[in-house]
C-alpha cells in the first residue's frame, strides 16, 4: 500500500516520492493532487507500493524494533 501522509510525524516512514506522498495538513487541494496522482498512475502506485513495503521490512520488523529496544535498555 501507498502512503498519502498529512502529519509530520509521517515523514519518518513515508519517503516523499518514493514510499508515498507527503502533504502539509492543512492542504487539502495538495491531497487532492497527490490521490489523484496515484489513482491515474498504475506504475507509480505499484512502484511505491513495492518500496514502502520494503522499507518497513527493513527498518521496521519485530526484530529490529526488538534489537533497538534492546540497545534502548542497556543504555539506561
Amino acid at each position: 500500500n501507498n502512503w498519502i501522509a498529512k502529519r509530520a510525524e509521517m515523514s519518518e516512514v513515508v519517503l516523499n516520492g518514493k514510499t508515498g506522498t507527503l502533504v502539509k495538513a492543512d492542504d487539502s487541494v495538495a491531497l487532492k493532487e497527490a490521490m489523484l496522482i496515484l489513482a491515474n498512475d498504475n506504475q507509480k502506485r505499484i512502484s511505491m507500493g513495492k518500496a514502502g513495503r520494503q522499507f518497513v521490512c527493513e527498518n521496521y520488523s519485530n526484530e529490529i524494533i526488538a534489537k533497538k529496544y534492546y540497545k534502548f535498555f542497556n543504555t539506561v
